[in-house]
């Protein structure tokens, strides 16, 4: 056994050879949990920012150092490595700890060979082993008084370890009562409702344990404690099995057959609740009618693919037969032999960044199991590929594990990943076909990657398929102009979809008396025309009078259907079993594609009951299972309402108090997800839950987190809608929030809220938040031409200079000095701006800063060429590129290249001043910065029309001019130096 241990069940402590060590702060003792249980090092100023999070950074990490040297002190082993910037436990050491352990023995059990939510013989002894160690709660009466993050962080992990105990707790009780132990079963139920008291899971087990210990009366009570606990805190009564239970046992016929499949792990499966509707008929074995133009033309389109790809469009309103036409067509090609994939996008999803995208890889890489689809493929296309699906490397042999390429270019080879990875995945003899429904519902993340891809399939023999409805006008105009540029290049091709003719919904209802009833003449014409002419209206009314609803001898007036399909998903969903209808609820609470162990959490269901309520839901048509598992190892299944109008619907009947439950347990459900899994939820996703459970605090964070993630991936709308999120919830970290919004608004050009943002951050912020705000509101102002605003924030970011750590303050004042010499130039003071750009470089050279030392020599090639010194300026900008090539930051590399390629172009170098801005225009579209896009393409269109290239010219000095006049459009005043940014 190691010498040292670190006990954090209840208070903590630290030991050296069973000797508590006496440690002087509270913070040492907090430091060295929280390095223990997140398992990895962590940065200095991580540490600080935890448990300093009201001082200043440079106050702080002297507070962080102050107490490193305690714990130094305090230990008598050398278990963490004090590094100069990262601080991590030594692995090799072996620093015993009681929560480690724990989870240890968890992972144990995890060996079997069983599933997760399933116990063996062999489970009893670790599980018993890990209930023993939870003495108390995870650091139990521990706190700092001025860390609120630190204690947050407690929280989370008591929360988790919490749940983690109760599920180790339900086990031993169905060990112990299948091996007839009911005392001990009795001991560990008794604890695990201590731990849940609002579980009726546990409640039933104590009922049924006393009930078969002889304890009658107990049982009976535990009933009436079920009861209180959830009236008082829930406002509900218990489950329907709960409450038959209690009559089993009042009646004592606990042991009759239907009573036992009562017991617990053995939900109610007995009684007559499981009616389904009589009739009811299966629409995809209705024939597809009224689309012989519509599948000629697909066909013919498909015939035709040889090396380039196309794409078509499949539109129409709602209801009208998109989705019905492409999976016939579907159908048919994958019985030609050819690789099809198939995904759609849903409505409130749009914080979910490429998710139908990465449907569509999971669902092929599932399909070509077993089959060698990479082959081929150069290992940068398999690593970006991999930022989506982050089980790739678990599923090809030998994954190329290269470094992450953040620099210039790094979304152009994401999208290219992508694009390369999903051409592979549908290759074969034939064409391949790629579906994706309801487009107009992807996120903008998902369009500008499906727009890449449209413009690039010459080259890749794909048929890529979408559909949109007519309706969703305003999310439609960029598919629209995606299609118009296609069909223009001639490789697009637009099917819209209208209304049957009224023979041609004749023709479905005689189709449809074939197999069921005959109709009279009248009774169809009135069914053609209430439907429509909408096959799926149509299909829906055709079901109702299976059921009975609608009758032939009432006229059209007399039927019972209202507006729309409402009332008929009512009749749909009427008649489910309490429990399943329970399920369904925390189904429609997650969303779309729910799995059944998620959903098991959710509802707090047994998983008899998730199995059998699945079973009936799929039977009637309201979930359909979605291959979404990608991996070549069975999982668990998902699962999607056939119709999102169904989800909805449910949705709109939950109580409040229960729709916030379900929400709070499936965003702790995603969370623990998160821990474990190699497929990352996005965090997203989580906020939602969270923000809809009320929990405002835990959304913001996870709204931050989805927003820092989105930006990674270069998906800057959602980041930002991400961000705004977070703020509107009041995140901890108001003014960092705030200067990401702050940012993201700068690279679209809307200057005055990215002010207004800056603005409110600084009366939020540390001071040493300050300098940088102050930069950046300094830089606005500098793009807008207004000059005496510019020099205002120069001075006040200098004049916070003290606030930063001394290592830095040399080099941020020669950024500001570069900044504010580009002001005097672009305001006409030459010389002001010479003696700020050679101070620049003095500040820069001493504090050997990449950034600074690019910035300099930046500007003091600007200069130089303003001064008519070429040579000179040429070799600045070589050398500003230089030391901006070593940094993560594009911005400085898109602005040597735009100045070098002004001065190749003053030195008569037009084909190296091309290549140049266009190597710069590929970095600034990446970056997402309209501003500079807009300046680098009117720039490159002097250089093309002074080389004779006046139509690239054109193309180049239309999109500037857009631009531009966008940018302008934001901003209140008329500002001539918007149009006129040619140098930064």
């Amino acid at each position: 056994m190691p010498k040292t241990k670190l006990y954090l069940f209840g208070a903590p402590r630290l030991e050296y050879q069973n000797q508590t060590l006496p440690i002087d702060t509270r913070k040492a003792l907090a430091l060295l949990a929280y390095l223990l249980i997140e398992g990895k090092p962590q940065s200095r100023d991580t540490l600080a920012t935890l448990l300093w999070p009201e001082s200043n950074q440079t106050s702080a990490r002297g507070a962080l150092r102050r107490t490193l040297s305690t714990l130094r002190s305090a230990l008598p082993e050398d278990v963490v490595d004090f590094g100069r910037e990262v601080i991590a436990l030594q692995p090799d050491r072996g620093l015993w700890s009681d929560v480690t352990t724990f989870r240890t023995r968890l992972e144990d059990c995890r060996t079997h060979g069983h599933p997760e939510d399933k116990v063996c013989p062999n489970c009893l002894i670790p599980l018993q082993q890990a209930a023993e160690l939870y003495i108390d709660d995870f650091m139990a009466g521990f706190s700092l008084r001025d860390s609120a993050t630190f204690d947050d962080w407690q929280f989370l992990e008591s929360d988790t370890l919490r749940r983690e105990l109760a599920g180790v707790l339900e086990c031993l009780v169905t060990l112990h009562q299948m091996q007839g132990e009911f005392p001990l079963a009795l001991n560990y139920a008794r604890r695990w409702l201590t731990h849940d008291s609002l579980n009726e899971a546990a409640h039933r087990a104590l009922i049924t344990l006393y009930a078969q210990n002889n304890q009658r009366s107990a049982a009976l009570r535990q009933y009436r404690e079920c009861v209180r606990a959830l009236g008082e805190e829930l406002g509900v009564h218990p489950l329907a099995e709960t409450t038959q239970l209690y009559e089993a046992v009042k009646e004592n016929r606990l042991d009759s057959p239907e009573i036992t499949e009562l017991k617990i792990d053995q939900p109610d499966k007995h009684g007559d609740s499981q009616t389904l509707a009589p009739n009811v008929m299966d629409t995809d074995t209705l024939p597809l009618v009224g689309r012989d133009t519509e599948w000629a033309e697909l066909t013919r389109i498909y015939n035709g693919l040889r090396q380039n790809g196309v794409f078509a469009a499949l539109i129409g309103e709602a209801g009208v037969g998109k989705t019905r036409l492409a999976q016939d067509f579907i159908t048919h090609l994958k019985k030609r032999g050819a690789v099809t994939l198939s995904a759609r996008c849903y409505a409130g999803e749009n914080n979910l960044a490429y998710s139908s995208l990465i449907d569509l890889l999971r669902q092929g890489i599932r399909q070509a199991a077993g089959k060698p689809w990479w082959q081929g493929l150069h290992p940068r296309w398999l690593n970006e590929a991999a930022l989506l699906i982050p089980e790739l490397p678990t599923i090809i042999p030998d994954f190329p594990s290269l470094e992450p390429n953040n620099g210039p270019g790094a979304q152009s080879r994401f999208y290219e990943g992508f694009c390369q990875i999903l051409t592979a995945l549908v290759s074969g003899p034939l064409p391949g076909l790629i579906f994706i429904d309801n487009v107009e519902l992807a996120d903008e993340s998902t369009l500008e990657l499906l727009a890449y891809l449209v413009r690039r399939l010459q080259g890749r023999p794909v048929f890529l398929l979408v559909s949109w409805q007519t309706e969703s006008v305003s999310a439609t105009v960029l598919l629209e102009q995606i299609l118009n540029d296609a069909i223009q290049q001639g490789y697009g091709s637009r099917l819209l979809l209208k209304s049957l003719q009224p023979h041609q919904a004749l023709d479905l209802i005689e189709q449809f008396n074939e197999s069921h009833q005959s109709f009279s003449s009248t009774f169809k014409q009135q069914l053609v025309e209430s439907s429509q002419g909408l096959p799926f209206f149509l299909v829906e009314y055709l079901q109702a009078t299976l059921r009975g609803e609608i009758s032939s001898d009432e006229a059209a007036d007399e039927w019972p259907i209202p507006t729309g399909l409402q009332g008929m998903l009512q009749a749909r969903l009427a008649n489910l079993r309490n429990p399943t209808l329970q399920i369904l609820q925390a189904a429609a609470v997650i969303g779309h594609t729910f799995k059944s162990d998620l959903l098991q959490i959710t509802s707090g269901r047994t998983e008899e009951e998730i199995i059998q309520s699945i079973e009936e839901l799929l039977e009637r048509k309201i979930i359909q299972e979605v291959p979404v598992n990608a991996t070549p190892i069975p999982s668990v299944a998902a699962y999607d309402f056939k119709q999102e109008q169904i989800r909805a619907l449910i949705l709109a009947e939950i109580s409040l108090i229960r729709l916030r439950l379900l929400h709070r347990r499936s965003a702790e459900a995603l969370v623990e997800l998160n821990r474990f899994s190699t497929q990352r939820v996005q965090n997203g996703q989580i906020a939602h839950h969270y923000q809809q459970a009320g929990l405002t605090e835990q959304a913001a964070e996870y709204y931050f987190q989805a927003g820092q993630a989105e930006r990674a991936v270069y998906a800057n709308a959602d980041a930002l809608a991400h961000f705004q999120a977070a703020l509107a919830l009041d995140h901890l970290q108001k003014a960092e929030v705030l200067i990401e919004i702050g940012d993201l608004q700068t690279l679209d050009g809307d200057y005055p809220r990215a002010i207004q943002q800056y603005e409110a951050a600084a009366a939020f912020s540390t001071p040493n938040l300050l300098p940088a705000i102050e930069q950046k509101l300094s830089r606005i102002y500098l793009r807008r031409g207004n000059w005496e605003q510019a020099i205002s924030h120069f001075e006040a970011a200098l004049y916070d200079l003290n606030a930063l750590p001394s290592e830095r303050r040399k080099a941020f004042e020669a950024e500001i000095c570069a900044d504010w010499s580009l002001a005097c130039h672009r305001a006409g003071d030459n010389t002001k701006a010479n003696a700020l750009a050679d101070k620049a470089l003095s500040l820069a050279q001493q504090s050997d800063d990449p950034l600074a030392l690019a910035q300099a020599h930046n500007l003091l090639g600007v200069l130089s060429r303003a001064n008519q010194q070429s040579e000179r300026a040429l070799s600045h900008l070589k050398e500003s590129l230089t030391f901006a090539n070593k940094l993560e930051d594009p911005a400085a590399r898109i602005a040597a290249l735009n100045n070098l390629a002004l001065a190749q172009a003053d030195l008569d170098e037009p084909a190296q001043a091309i290549e140049t801005f266009q190597i710069a225009l590929a970095e600034c579209i990446t970056l997402g910065d309209r501003h500079l896009e807009a300046a680098l393409r009117n720039n490159l269109a002097d250089v093309l029309r002074a080389n004779q290239q006046e139509e690239k010219a054109m193309k180049q000095l239309k999109m500037a001019v857009t631009i531009f006049a966008e940018i302008g459009k934001k901003v209140e005043d008329l500002e001539p130096e918007i149009w006129k940014l040619a140098e930064w």
